[in-house]
């Protein structure tokens, strides 16, 4: 039986495509299995799907300090410029050398077939190729390649951190193997994405969204009871504790709200005292397959 494992960062909006396209294939008759620092994924695994804890032997000082740099992303407040040099030296380039001996650790014990990593989990990828086993590459943010053309300065510095990264474990390439020139999967649609000229490893593949497992539950009477022909779906991916969410909700009020219209917002309801009367509010929500 061939392997497949996924390496994924602590991040919700990377997981959950990886959740659907894990499930086809275990349907499929391969083995699955996900590694990650973050505990809380084995529960959200399909039926047959395997969890690897990436796991130290380490001091209480450092798991604090560990946990620190995990977090960070979560709760710093930049945009622009500053924005993309805080995500790779504060958290991508700290969180990648931290996984790297984990992750070739458990490649040695899984032995698998093909590693599928993140888009921002390069060493994932460098151990693919130290340890000869194909990979392919998962890419939640599809404007993390449209930089490559919208912002081709800054992507070839976030290229030169990767590649620098690359050296130190390793790996004497001078080019990032961080997206895979075999496959490289994209979730979105061509049309989405727009016009621009990729290597021909890229794919669109659309929504992955088959049949996530749900352990939790969502007000479906509510909606229900709304009776609204029109519906809206408002999310901000991997949502950050800082105060943009907060502002940019309260544009999202201020468009929609108390309107002829169903609003559902995945954020954490304490966020306002009071929302609206026609928004529905939940920190997570199922898969839409739903007509009024």
């Amino acid at each position: 039986m061939k392997k497949i494992l996924f390496v994924v960062p602590p991040l919700m909006g990377h997981v959950n495509p990886t959740l659907s396209l894990g499930k086809a294939l275990l349907e499929k008759g391969f083995k699955v299995a996900w590694l990650s620092v973050d505990e809380k994924l084995e529960a959200m695994l399909p039926p047959g799907g395997e969890f690897l804890p990436l796991k130290y032997n380490t001091s209480e000082a450092e798991r604090a300090q560990q946990h620190v740099f995990l977090t960070k992303i979560s709760e710093k407040n930049v945009t622009g410029i500053e924005s993309v040099k805080f995500l790779y030296e504060d958290v991508l380039i700290p969180l990648n050398r931290f996984m790297y001996h984990g992750i070739r650790d458990w490649v040695k014990v899984y032995q698998p077939d093909l590693i599928v990593n993140d888009h921002q989990l390069f060493s994932a990828a460098i151990v693919a190729i130290q340890s000869d086993v194909k990979y392919v590459t998962s890419v939640t943010a599809p404007a993390a390649v449209k930089m490559q053309q919208d912002l081709p300065g800054i992507s070839q510095w976030e290229d030169n951190q990767i590649i620098s990264l690359q050296q130190e474990l390793g790996l004497n390439l001078n080019r990032s193997i961080a997206c895979s020139e075999d496959l490289t999967i994209i979730y979105t649609s061509r049309d989405f994405f727009g016009d621009m000229e990729l290597a021909k490893g890229y794919r669109f593949v659309g929504l992955s969204v088959l049949d996530r497992p749900v352990n939790f539950n969502f007000d479906w009477k509510a909606l229900e009871a709304m009776n609204h022909q029109r519906k809206v779906l408002v999310s901000i991916g991997t949502t950050f504790d800082h105060s943009f969410k907060r502002d940019f909700f309260a544009k999202v009020i201020e468009a929609l709200g108390n309107r002829d219209i169903s609003v559902v917002v995945v954020s954490d309801p304490a966020l306002f005292d009071k929302w609206p009367s026609n928004f529905i509010v939940a920190p997570r929500y199922p898969n839409f397959h739903y007509s009024a």
